[in-house]
């Protein structure tokens, strides 16, 4: 027997353990916790736990299990107490092993997560465009985690582009981006109804024969039997032709969608020609018979349509990425949910705010079910804003009321009370609603003023002439004021005539974006 002692603030202590070297040990545990062991290793020197009830001790600190750890705990002192160490000492250990058991690893997991983190932290500081493309990849199958890693990339500096036929790979990958900078590009393979195969053939054919050139060009080179006509739609909403008609004045992804059946159509008679060698008249002075019909722009045609709103673009990419990428529905509206709500969904996971709220958002998710009695429904839906989700519960005797506007797709103020379940690492937002209203029915009730800024070198007659027909058409009891901007110069602030007074309308503000660019209305 060799004899130890452990010092602390009641004094001194003799432990008696069968061990040459414990002073280390001891020093180690009673200095400062590093790994999980050595609360196995106090609870072994100081109360005579066996591996398998050290073992216990901490799995149940670690897991706060009350019931376990106030059973455990008495051992622990019994144990101490047999060994000549005082009931003082014996608490202020314990107490101390738990407060460490609660964040502290075991050393295996400890040292191989301390080599990991190490690594990536390099990678990440020293190549982060590359280090955040890897990431996505990883993490391609999970839509919440693609749209927290883009987030985190854009906070980072990093650009993440659209899909795009000319520059994308199955994966997310690096590319330089208009201004040289390096950035990152999605990758084909995120984008729903495009298989392998299609993405396969579309990669190979631009490898082979270049750059698309357009969506007729397009249709014409890829082996259309494995790019069929849906996965040329869904490339469309997704923007991935967007940069092939960025130089293309009045071409947009309505026009380009309404020109696929024609593409489709020509695509298709020209590769069933190159595959029986047949040529017409033209081709031949155009192309040798083996590389087949030639590309001809000219045959390029693109119905005129009106251009999807915002909302519709976005939506479509969500139906085809499942997540918004060019913007988001709620970007125009951050003003108005800064105003009207008291929080941020993120907020609220990091306040652990309780009892009545207000939230802003849209419904990104909706289901019911029926109550256990039969008699009524409930209703559960995911509220998203721009920095989280939450799911709230609609009780039975509201659902009724409410249950248009929740399916309507429209922004929302929703005032609900808050509780949450589980332990304090874990716990999980209870939402239950008490009210909803749609975000534009509260900025028509609550907005006094409109402020549109102009930048002068975008004033013509023609379009203020475009500017106050809009203006007539949309009478209301907000005054307007135009604010005439020359960028780090002046600004003059105009007040309109009572003759001009509107109502704050989704439709208007959509119109002065189309005339003069996003965000040049402001509502107070």
């Amino acid at each position: 027997m060799v004899d130890q002692f452990i010092d602390c603030k009641h004094g001194r202590h003799k432990v008696v353990y069968p061990h040459e070297s414990l002073e280390p040990i001891l020093k180690e545990t009673y200095g400062v916790m590093v790994y999980q062991e050595q609360v196995m290793q106090a609870a072994q020197i100081m109360a005579g736990f066996s591996l398998g009830q050290a073992d216990l001790l901490r799995r149940a600190m670690g897991k706060k299990k009350v019931s376990v750890l106030e059973k455990q705990r008495e051992v622990f002192y019994e144990g101490a107490s047999s060994r000549g160490i005082s009931k003082e000492t014996a608490e202020e250990v314990f107490e101390l092993m738990f407060k460490f058991a609660e964040y502290g690893f075991n050393k295996s997991h400890s040292a191989a997560y301390g080599l990991i983190t190490y690594q990536t932290a390099y990678l990440k500081h020293h190549y982060p465009v590359e280090f955040m493309a890897g990431l996505l990849t990883c993490e391609k199958e999970s839509s919440d985690a693609v749209v927290r890693y883009m987030a985190v990339a854009r906070q980072m500096g990093v650009a993440v582009l659209p899909p795009d036929v000319n520059e994308s790979f199955t994966d997310f990958s690096v590319v330089r981006s208009a201004d040289g900078q390096k950035a990152i590009r999605f990758g084909l393979g995120a984008v729903k109804k495009v298989g392998s195969a299609a993405v396969e053939a579309i990669i190979a054919e631009r490898e082979a024969g270049g750059a698309f050139k357009s969506i007729f060009d397009f249709c014409a080179r890829v082996d259309l039997r494995r790019v069929n006509k849906g996965v040329v739609e869904a490339l469309v909403k997704a923007s991935a032709f967007d940069s092939q008609v960025a130089h293309e004045e009045g071409i947009h992804r309505a026009r380009l969608l309404a020109a696929l059946p024609m593409a489709v159509e020509r695509g298709q008679r020209i590769q069933k020609e190159r595959a029986s060698g047949q040529t017409n008249l033209m081709d031949l002075l155009a192309s040798t018979a083996d590389e087949g019909p030639a590309y001809d722009p000219g045959d390029e045609s693109y119905p005129e349509v009106e251009p999807w709103t915002p909302r519709q673009l976005l939506d479509y990419e969500k139906d085809c990425l499942g997540f918004y990428i060019s913007g988001h529905p709620l970007d125009r509206y951050v003003d108005e949910l800064r105003k009207f709500t008291t929080h941020t969904l993120d907020e609220l996971q990091h306040t652990r705010t309780r009892g009545e709220v207000v939230l802003g958002g849209i419904v990104a998710e909706y289901k019911e079910r029926p109550l256990r009695s039969g008699e009524g429904r409930l209703a559960f839906f995911t509220l998203e804003d721009l920095t989280g989700k939450v799911e709230v519960m609609v009780s039975s005797r509201l659902l009724a009321d409410v249950a248009d506007l929740l399916q309507s797709g429209e922004p929302l103020l929703a005032t609900c009370w808050l509780r949450y379940d589980g332990d304090d690492d874990d716990q999980v937002t209870k939402a239950r609603l008490k009210e909803v209203i749609s975000l534009s029915e509260q900025r028509m009730s609550k907005t006094s003023e409109v402020h549109l800024t102009l930048e002068v070198e975008m004033v013509d007659r023609g379009r203020m002439e475009r500017l106050r027909a809009l203006l007539e058409s949309q009478q209301g009891d907000a005054r307007v004021f135009v604010h005439l901007v020359i960028p780090n110069h002046t600004e003059t602030v105009v007040e309109l005539g009572d003759e001009l007074t509107v109502s704050p309308t989704d439709d208007l503000l959509l119109r002065t974006e189309r005339l003069f660019g996003n965000k040049v209305a402001v509502l107070r």
